[in-house]
């Protein structure tokens, strides 16, 4: 209801606009005749039919133009906002994408240098997924990253935000946390994963077979970053995540940000 009030409100101004506009042609008419050294009373009074004239269908057909200009102002309006939403979201899973990612990054990142707040970055793989698609398909794993970035979202705080950054890969972005409670987060998220189970066929009553997945995540971040910038520290929970994955899999790894690391 607001939406379409201020849909409105945005047509009535194009039409207000076009109606003052249209005002420029009896007005200028009445310059004409004042410089000619008739007076605008005396002006009207002797031509009152060409000044309704110049009035009234004027002011109906500028009218009646802003109204549409406004219409296609909202339209234009609707296909930025379409156009400004696929540069920035993941049409399958409605999580942010890797563009903004790396925008939402930076900017947390400086904000930590300014404000003394902890920034920490969680890289999450789910694990043997390929195996999910050489199995079942591509339609059914889409169905999967749907599911678990879902149940993701849902262990996350309002200002905590999740980004589809690869294929299976998701990332995180946590501030104002402790190191204890950066982890706590990535077991949490882990742990919701595990307990997942994902029908294959959710159309198919007769068939209950269903998937279990399982995540991997490594987290790098704490509260002195200057040394560290947002690539290097992405570089570092990547890395962390590989040692998840070189440990068994399914569980979380913190980096351990050394000077080496930090240079790198």
């Amino acid at each position: 209801t607001m939406l379409n009030s201020q849909r409105s409100n945005q047509r009535f101004v194009f039409a207000l606009v076009g109606a003052l506009l249209s005002l420029g042609a009896p007005l200028g008419w009445l310059l004409i005749q004042w410089i000619a050294g008739l007076s605008p009373a005396r002006a009207i009074e002797e031509s009152p039919l060409l000044m309704a004239y110049l009035l009234v269908p004027t002011m109906v057909v500028f009218s009646t133009v802003g109204f549409h200009m406004g219409k296609q102002w909202e339209q234009l309006q609707r296909v930025m906002r379409r156009l400004e939403k696929l540069a920035t979201r993941d049409e399958l899973t409605g999580l942010f994408n890797a563009r903004r990612f790396w925008e939402d990054i930076e900017q947390r990142w400086r904000h930590t240098l300014r404000d003394d707040h902890s920034l920490y970055v969680l890289i999450i793989d789910l694990d043997h997924f390929k195996k999910v698609n050489d199995t079942y398909g591509h339609l059914v794993g889409d169905r999967v990253l749907a599911r678990v970035a879902q149940v993701m979202c849902s262990q996350l705080r309002s200002d905590e935000f999740l980004y589809r950054v690869g294929g299976e890969e998701f990332a995180a972005l946590l501030s104002d946390l402790s190191e204890e409670q950066a982890l706590q987060v990535g077991q949490r998220l882990r742990r919701a994963v595990e307990e997942l189970e994902i029908a294959v066929y959710p159309d198919d009553d007769s068939d209950d077979s269903t998937i279990e997945i399982t995540i991997s995540i490594g987290i790098a971040g704490g509260a002195d970053l200057a040394d560290l910038e947002p690539k290097r520290l992405y570089g570092a929970a990547d890395e962390a995540l590989y040692r998840a994955k070189e440990s068994g899999r399914n569980t979380v790894r913190l980096a351990t940000l050394t000077p080496d690391v930090v240079a790198a």
